[in-house]
């Protein structure tokens, strides 16, 4: 089974959660960074490098596993492959730096995506988050709601 590792990047601003997100045209809509796990690797090192690759942001805290999901999915960057079954493991991660409020980062990496530009931006977490992101991170929304509702408790 194909693992996978998707990063719920969250910053604080203005007394409100705001997630890294960047735009996919392929998709149509706003995805988060996420990537596949190597071989002998596990998954916290997995999102921490993919984070890095796919973003240029590093140095950031994995604050918690929101949560794993088997998903059977189109393989491929485009999601045009056939299809795979993939364990999903979902990370929150607290970002701890200044940021800008967006950004081009020319990804690293994978051969599919090295030299292609994506562009990121946050967005409010809110009722509308859902609405915004791409299928394979909904499911985790709810957790990530928990987790960062509990922390302002």
């Amino acid at each position: 089974m194909i693992q996978k590792v998707q990063a719920f990047m969250v910053r604080s601003r203005d007394y409100q959660n705001e997630i890294c997100v960047f735009w996919s045209d392929v998709a149509q809509s706003h995805q988060l960074v996420r990537g596949t796990v190597e071989h002998a690797e596990d998954p916290e090192t997995a999102v921490l490098r993919e984070i890095e690759e796919e973003s240029g942001l590093h140095r950031l805290s994995i604050e918690m596993k929101l949560g794993e999901r088997t998903l059977l999915v189109r393989g491929g960057p485009d999601r045009t492959g056939p299809f795979e079954e993939q364990l999903h493991h979902a990370f929150l991660l607290r970002v701890n730096q200044p940021t800008v409020d967006t950004w081009t980062h020319i990804a690293q990496g994978s051969e599919e995506e090295r030299g292609l530009a994506f562009q990121f931006s946050w967005l409010a977490i809110n009722e509308t988050l859902e609405a915004k992101i791409f299928d394979d991170f909904k499911p985790f929304i709810p957790e990530l709601l928990r987790a960062l509702h509990s922390a302002r408790s």
